[in-house]
């Protein structure tokens, strides 16, 4: 492990302790290469109802269902499964929003989103430990790592993940 995946580790871990709030966007506030198809507008509607509504089984369900018709017709279907990461989390099942997470820098990186990718290992790397799998973090963070040499990754998400390294590191 070099020197800045360890320093990753060890200012993560201070936060890791515990939850200190969502690891996941609650504030839907996704890169702006998320777009929905507008097959999927009222599917995804609908998922976004049932989980205003407390049907967080349902809404996880229809998130999922369109995130497989968006892969069927060789779109991105990152949205719907950060939206289901999210309420998996909110459930406390932090290893399968983990898993989501996953999906999504999996596929963002199939279809050249870069930044997607990096917000999504990054999360995932997070629930992964809390989830007592360091491995799989470890993993993600390597991943993080070499994402953010490329000069594709945007200064916005650069600063996102120093700043949170930046803020974990002073607590230490």
């Amino acid at each position: 492990m070099n020197t800045i995946t360890m320093l990753l580790v060890v200012a993560l871990g201070a936060t890791w302790a515990g939850p200190s709030g969502p690891p996941v966007d609650l504030n839907h506030e996704l890169p702006p290469e998320s777009v929905v198809l507008p097959c999927c507008e009222a599917e995804m509607a609908e998922a976004y109802e049932l989980r205003l509504a407390g049907e967080f089984r349902a809404a996880h369900k229809k998130y999922r269902a369109v995130a497989r018709t968006q892969l069927a017709a060789g779109e991105f279907p990152g949205e719907a499964l950060w939206e289901a990461a999210e309420i998996s989390y909110g459930e406390q099942k932090l290893a399968r929003a983990a898993q989501e997470l996953d999906e999504v820098a999996k596929h963002a990186r199939e279809f050249g989103r870069v930044n997607l990718e990096v917000r999504a290992l990054f999360e995932a790397a997070i629930l992964h430990h809390w989830s007592r799998r360091d491995d799989l973090a470890l993993a993600r963070l390597d991943r993080v790592e070499r994402l953010l040499t490329s000069p594709e990754v945007s200064d916005d998400v650069r600063d996102m993940v120093a700043m949170r390294f930046t803020t974990v590191s002073a607590l230490i």
